[in-house]
């Protein structure tokens, strides 16, 4: 009889045991699939940056084309002020980018939006204010497979960089 006892209290461990392991693989498993919403999130982010910055900048050369390129600027200063009283040759620049926009079914706020993908797009694929050292140290991290063959042309060109313009003989200039 008391075999029995010990042998249910050793089934009641293990099944303790049991369910905490099971608790803990569901809440890695839980773990997981955030990470993986957010690694496909930010894949898809990656692939709408990459893939639509180029069309982005082919159409707003084409309004530049149509407005002119001070009045594209002067209107897309203009956006920033839109709370306030703008003046005159802002508020004509504007109509005239509205009137272009209205042809194709668009307003200023598509191109705001637009804008803001562009920037984002900037601020993703662009080194940022990254220094020469710093580039030349990221190919010392392991890149996937299929980017590997790339490490050593980045290397190449990297230090080609800074023989052709070494650091000592480079001057400061703030920018404005």
């Amino acid at each position: 009889m008391k075999n029995i006892y010990e042998m249910v209290g050793e089934q009641t461990t293990l099944a303790k045991n049991t369910f905490n392991l099971v608790e803990e693989v569901v809440n890695d498993l839980d773990k997981t699939n955030i990470r993986l919403d957010r690694l496909e999130q930010a894949e898809s982010r990656v692939k709408i940056l990459s893939n639509y910055r180029d069309w982005i900048k082919n159409f707003i050369n084409h309004v530049k084309g149509k407005i002119g390129e001070s009045e594209w600027n002067t209107a897309v200063d203009s956006f920033s002020f839109l709370e306030e009283q703008l003046e005159d040759d802002e508020i004509d620049c504007l109509d005239k980018l509205n009137q272009i926009l209205s042809n194709v079914g668009m307003t200023t706020d598509d191109i705001k939006l637009l804008l803001e993908v562009k920037s984002e797009s900037n601020i993703k694929f662009h080194k940022n204010g990254q220094t020469l050292e710093v580039a030349k140290n990221l190919l010392n991290d392991p890149l996937p497979d299929d980017l590997e063959r790339f490490k050593d042309p980045l290397r190449k060109a990297l230090d080609a960089i800074n023989i052709w313009r070494p650091v000592r003989q480079r001057r400061n200039i703030s920018r404005r």
